[in-house]
């Protein structure tokens, strides 16, 4: 891995990722590693990493994808899915950060617009589906890193968490949080569905369910 060149639309250095730490925690605690979802796949950074721990990695990124495929074509165990993902198919359009493409947003939070939103930002149209629309099953794990959208990404996934109860990683950033979905939500959301947090790096969170405490050593 530390041979891998991964090629990025922008100048930032595509090796270092902000969630690489608890990332490490996952590979070394989690306890089955059939299927993994990459939600907010980026240019293929985390999928490549996640591939050498799940059999299969299903990655969905609905604005750089050809970077994303370009990064893990090397990879047979790796799904590009040129979509985002939330709570209802549909169209939107994402915020395109120029010199900070990972920080890309659906949500123009008032900060967001202070801090990187221009009246000439690219605004990008992209798809949207549902977890629950594809049916997975045997998933283990699931990362979410999609800059304040979290809720609408749990929200279509009720039922495939529900089926599944995978680990979850999932970013939360409270200073762009939302403005009427903010991470309070979507954590009552995922205590609704059974979820427990158990591990916090920085901005980083980790969920399992309720029921799977013991596997991890937690009363």
């Amino acid at each position: 891995m530390a041979s891998k060149k991964f090629y990025s639309p922008d100048s930032q250095d595509p090796s270092k990722i902000p969630n690489d730490e608890l990332w490490n925690w996952v590979k070394n605690n989690i306890v089955s590693k059939r299927n993994a979802l990459d939600v907010g796949g980026h240019i293929g950074t985390m999928a490549y990493r996640m591939s050498d721990c799940f059999k299969h990695v299903h990655c969905f990124e609905p604005a750089f994808y050809e970077w994303t495929i370009k990064n893990t074509d090397d990879l047979d165990n790796v799904t590009v899915h040129p979509y985002g993902l939330g709570n209802e198919e549909k169209e939107e359009k994402l915020y395109v950060m120029e010199n900070k493409v990972g920080g890309s947003s659906i949500v123009a939070t008032e900060k967001r617009k202070a801090k990187w939103i221009r009246d000439d930002t690219e605004r990008r149209p992209i798809s949207i589906k549902t977890i629950d629309s594809y049916g997975f099953t045997n998933l283990d794990f699931i990362k979410i890193d999609v800059e304040s959208y979290e809720w609408f990404v749990l929200d279509g996934a009720k039922e495939t968490l529900q089926r599944e109860s995978p680990m979850i990683m999932i970013e939360f950033l409270d200073a762009y949080e939302h403005p009427t979905h903010p991470s309070s939500k979507s954590r009552r959301l995922l205590d609704s569905l059974g979820y427990v947090q158990i591990k916090t790096i920085s901005t980083d969170y980790i969920f399992i369910k309720k029921t799977d405490r013991l596997l991890y050593g937690i009363l």
